[in-house]
């Protein structure tokens, strides 16, 4: 951050010749750098290209010993021991315990040698004679599983060598992996065919393999003469066909991704395919880059230090002058205090001037343009107002007609409340909740004498609430509403109740105001919803909702709810939704 602040805040002058110092030396620095580059490349991928072919190789080497060792202990098994003599027994007479000799000899076998792990001999009467030390389950069936297994029943002098098998093969193995693969022999001993099976241990040239490998190449594949997949150091799939594998140019093929190399093992047929890819091929280049990276730094780092501070000293004032002109923004308080005694300290004296006019100028607009949101605001709230005083005034002259002095005085009294709070001059549009509630009660005295009581308001409002700022006269429309059109007998009679319900939720206010009268239909409803509270009445005398609606979309814009529910026989609910911080907002937007 320091030393992105002290940068931006520098002068022109300051820039410039840091820009064009930096130009030409990242200039230089490329054509140095793509210089290196055009030499150690092509050394390095020869240097790869030569580990990748040795490393390819060293792994088929480690199969082949595997393999070699195994046939080894093959040949063991068959003809260097007394197996075939205890079979020929066996074969003669075929009791539980000739049986039992003979596998007896295939567990001494076994332990002779730590790296099988099961053997095991099926006759031409497919009798399975078996070491006993390892648990056979698992390894018998993947052999009755295996085609190439069963083909030997049917082939003479045909020997076959598995993929490699899972670590949970045997049983009681530790807690470290066991990498197994087995072989299988038909042999023909005595006239009598035999087919004989090793299980054999190859962790060591499967972790030898990765150790070394992890050097040079990504993975690698062990493929089968056929091209199967025997081993695979990932989980991924060989991307090359057969046909591909079998195309590769001097044991090499190089793809978008990396670099494959190959190697055989003429004896079996096996073929070894090791993948590296481009980042790993030219992994001995990182520490180069590394390198020149960090002597790249250092002289840009040492100019910034010392040049660029030397040179800002000298230009410091002027400096600090367009870095506070460059934040400066319309209508905030801002002085720049300059004491050169120079040409600089002149032109801050200006500035500062200026910024007080506009200051000053932007002030006046911002009074005008909020006398004009609240007239405007008021237009809409004095639309209902004819039709209301019509209303109350005729209510008076009817108890005038009757001598009634103390009710005409009670009405006069709440309808002058009303009207001073409706046509009051202060420079607002928001009023409290309190005060609100306040105009409604003058106005349910009113409506009290001229319904006679017949109806019955009710106000629950939540005590915090009070203060919290509602825009003004939005209630009176909807009561009077409830009055004229939810309360409304068809005999002309009005009674009933209106409930008024106010409470929050988080940061939302919530108006319910609900009647008991005879509803409306759903279809009336959702017409009313649809068209912003606005009746198809042509003479334009219920504009009580609409105006509600206009006021309410005046102020928050899309950001409010008014909603109506109704039934035929089951009253009336508006629910108006509003924000809660939003009078202080709007008032600060002016």
């Amino acid at each position: 951050m320091r030393f992105y602040h002290t940068f931006s805040s520098s002068n022109i002058l300051t820039r410039r010749l840091t820009s064009r110092v930096v130009s030409y030396y990242f200039l230089t620095f490329f054509l140095l750098f793509g210089l290196l580059l055009s030499i150690l490349c092509p050394l390095l991928f020869r240097s790869s290209l030569k580990k990748s072919k040795e490393y390819a190789k060293f792994t088929a080497d480690q199969y082949h010993q595997a393999l070699s060792s195994m046939q080894a202990n093959m040949d063991a098994m068959i003809y260097g021991t007394n197996v075939s003599s205890l079979l020929e027994v066996y074969a003669d007479t075929p009791s539980d315990s000739n049986k039992a000799i003979v596998e007896q000899a295939l567990q001494s076998f076994l332990s002779s040698f730590s790296k099988i792990k099961f053997c095991m001999i099926e006759t031409e009467d497919e009798t399975l004679l078996r070491s006993f030390s390892n648990s056979s389950t698992k390894a018998m069936e993947l052999c009755s599983a295996d085609t190439y297994y069963q083909a030997l029943k049917e082939n003479a002098n045909y020997s076959y060598y598995s993929a490699v098998l899972p670590y949970d093969l045997f049983e009681n193995q530790g807690s470290f992996p066991c990498y197994s693969i087995f072989s299988s022999r038909k042999v023909v001993l005595n006239n009598r065919a035999y087919i004989f099976t090793l299980f054999y241990n190859i962790d060591d040239c499967i972790f030898n393999s990765q150790r070394l490998g992890n050097d040079v190449f990504s993975t690698y594949w062990v493929l089968s003469r056929t091209g199967n997949t025997i081993y695979s150091a990932s989980s991924e799939k060989l991307p090359l066909s057969q046909e591909t594998v079998g195309a590769f140019s001097q044991n090499v093929r190089y793809t978008a991704e990396g670099v494959y190399c190959m190697a055989k093992i003429n004896s079996i047929g096996w073929t070894i395919i090791t993948f590296s890819s481009w980042l790993d091929f030219f992994s001995g280049l990182y520490p180069v880059l590394g390198t020149v990276i960090l002597f790249f730094l250092l002289p840009p780092l040492l100019f910034y230090f010392t040049v660029v501070p030397i040179n800002n000293q000298f230009l410091k004032p002027l400096s600090v002058l367009t870095h506070q002109i460059a934040r400066y923004s319309a209508g905030q308080d801002m002085k720049t205090e300059i004491h050169t005694g120079d040409e600089i300290e002149q032109l801050s004296i200006s500035i500062n001037e200026m910024i007080e006019k506009i200051n000053t100028q932007i002030e006046d607009i911002k009074r005008h343009e909020r006398q004009n949101c609240i007239t405007q605001y008021s237009l809409l709230a004095t639309q209902i107002d004819p039709h209301f005083i019509y209303n109350t005034l005729n209510m008076i002259n009817i108890l005038a007609r009757q001598n009634d002095q103390k009710d005409i005085c009670a009405v006069n009294t709440a309808l002058s409340k009303i009207l001073k709070e409706r046509f009051s001059t202060k420079a607002s549009i928001f009023e409290t909740i309190e005060n609100e509630l306040d105009t409604i009660e003058q106005y349910y005295i009113i409506m009290k004498y001229r319904y006679q009581n017949h109806v019955l308001v009710n106000i629950d409002a939540e005590t915090s609430l009070m203060h919290e700022k509602i825009p003004k006269n939005l209630l009176i429309p909807i009561i009077e509403n409830s009055f004229y059109h939810g309360l409304s007998k068809d005999n002309g009679i009005i009674q009933g109740q209106i409930d008024i319900t106010i409470y929050s939720i988080r940061d939302t206010i919530t108006i319910e105001i609900s009647d008991d009268g005879a509803g409306i239909s759903e279809e009336k409803a959702a017409y009313l919803k649809a068209h912003q509270f606005r009746t198809p009445d042509k003479d334009r005398t219920h504009i009580g909702l609409s105006n509600v609606y206009e006021r309410l979309q005046y102020i928050y814009h899309e950001d409010f709810i008014l909603d109506l529910s109704s039934h035929l026989g089951f009253g009336t609910t508006f629910s108006i939704s509003i924000p809660r911080k939003k009078a202080t907002e709007w008032i600060e937007e002016l």
